[in-house]
């Protein structure tokens, strides 16, 4: 008798537990439902163009509507972050002959990409995004990065010891090159963007950034926004990009970016 009302106990416990449960879900999905009610999209993708404090980077978005005020967010992004000593120059003297000299950096040991793989959410502050006009709100978003280090070549000029002029030899910074690649004097111009990417190293690291979002129409069918934020690299080694400034694992960065796409 006493296990009889033990269970019955235990069955009326746990049919209260439940219906509190149903009850919690369903205003849960009232809720959802209510502010779901009314959205024409579902989905967007759109293409990043960003400008950064020392670099650039491109980026793909695609976004899931959940509510007006939230977009759950997926992003790849590729992009180039320099040192800030970095300093572009030429020399005049090294245009006479049928070559021609292109600028350079001193001192740059590797030119340094990444590839960002993001997850985030788009925040509006209000539901002014159901109407016309310019919503406000935030993203903020992270993930993973692969850092991409690529040598940096130089041009540099051989003498002919027999008197008859000069030769460009394409060198990366190595021990055995650092006085002629450090030596001024010998500089012709940059090696070319392309030269290097055979001898790529990948360098593994985290990534995060949260920015103020202003979107023109917010829930037409034509993305068009603007985004203005912080962004945070950090890789688990330092990243040698110069050879005569301090290298560092961590990169912060502000950010402008430039949101075009579509939804439907």
């Amino acid at each position: 008798m006493t296990r009889l009302i033990f269970l019955g106990s235990f069955i009326t416990v746990l049919l209260l537990g439940a219906q509190g449960l149903i009850a919690q879900e369903s205003d849960s999905l009232r809720q959802a439902k209510k502010e779901k009610k009314g959205i024409v999209f579902e989905k967007e993708f759109s293409i990043d163009l960003r400008l950064h404090t020392n670099g650039w980077a491109v980026a793909g978005n695609y976004g899931k509507i959940e509510t007006y005020k939230r977009t759950q967010l997926f992003q790849v992004e590729i992009g180039e972050i320099k040192h800030p000593k970095e300093i572009r120059q030429s020399f005049d003297f090294a245009t006479s002959g049928t070559n021609v000299a292109s600028s350079f950096v001193y001192g740059k040991q590797n030119n340094f990409y990444q590839i960002n793989a993001s997850y985030g959410y788009k925040h509006y502050f209000s539901e002014k995004a159901k109407r016309r006009g310019v919503a406000v709100g935030m993203t903020y978003m992270g993930g993973f990065s692969l850092g991409i280090l690529k040598p940096y070549y130089l041009e540099l000029i051989e003498l002919d010891p027999n008197g008859g002029g000069y030769t460009t030899t394409p060198r990366k910074y190595t021990e055995e090159t650092a006085e002629d690649f450090l030596n001024t004097g010998l500089i012709f111009g940059g090696g070319g963007v392309l030269r290097g990417f055979t001898e790529i190293k990948p360098r593994p690291g985290l990534h995060a950034k949260a920015g103020l979002h202003l979107d023109w129409g917010a829930y037409d069918q034509f993305v068009k926004a603007i985004d203005v934020g912080v962004m945070v690299n950090g890789y688990f080694s330092k990243i040698p990009i110069m050879i005569l400034e301090e290298n560092r694992p961590v990169f912060v960065n502000f950010y402008l970016t430039i949101e075009l796409g579509r939804r439907w």
